[in-house]
């Protein structure tokens, strides 16, 4: 029993590290958080901010938000190129 929890355990680990090498080694960014929407003060608009995990770091970026996806987004894309 404790022999299968330990190879659970480290093949979980494993997999953990092959994805944040993934990430690290490209130039994406994963979603890993998302607040929104709500009015920007400067212009008056409604925003979202998406916070992306990048190997290294966090970047925060700030997409202008719409209800119906023409002129902004509904939601945070999961993943993004970070180029």
């Amino acid at each position: 029993m404790v022999l299968a929890m330990k190879s659970i355990v480290t093949m979980i680990v494993c997999g953990l590290i092959v994805l944040w090498a993934y990430v690290y080694l490209s130039t994406s960014g994963v979603l890993v958080l998302s607040r929104g929407p709500y009015t920007d003060p400067p212009v008056n608009n409604q925003a979202i901010d998406c916070t992306y995990f990048h190997g290294t770091g966090f970047v925060t970026i700030t997409y202008w938000y719409s209800e119906n996806g023409i002129m902004g987004k509904t939601i945070c894309p999961r993943l993004i190129s970070l180029e």
